[in-house]
């Protein structure tokens, strides 16, 4: 072999290790937003809970329909915000496992030229 050979061999080496260090620290970090996402997963919970107690509580009370009407607007308004903020994290974190998959697959084509062409 070449010198010309190791050292590009060894330069992409070096970046192929960049980059699996790079890939491991998004892994990380797509872990601690999995972690966020179940802690807003908690939350929307507790809020539908909370809305069904209220909602059971302003069935109980005897008040105007139009009274009903609005507090039940309000509350599915409220409901909307929050499924829309859940929907929009999970989309993000789609994304970022989309894009790990993507990073570690072109790792694992670039590792198998490597080794291919190193026979």
């Amino acid at each position: 072999m070449l010198d010309t050979d190791v050292v590009t061999i060894e330069q992409r080496l070096r970046c192929l290790n960049a980059e699996l260090d790079a890939g491991q620290e998004m892994l990380s970090r797509l872990v601690a937003e999995e972690e966020n996402v179940r802690q807003t997963m908690q939350r929307i919970v507790k809020a539908i809970q909370a809305l069904e107690e209220e909602l059971a509580g302003a069935q109980a009370e005897p008040s105007s329909w139009s009274a009903q009407a609005k507090r039940l607007a309000q509350v599915t308004g409220r409901f909307n915000q929050q499924y829309l903020a859940l929907q929009q994290e999970m989309l993000n974190e789609n994304r970022i496992y989309s894009m790990l998959s993507n990073i570690m697959k072109n790792l694992h084509d670039t590792v198998r030229n490597v080794i291919s062409n190193l026979r």
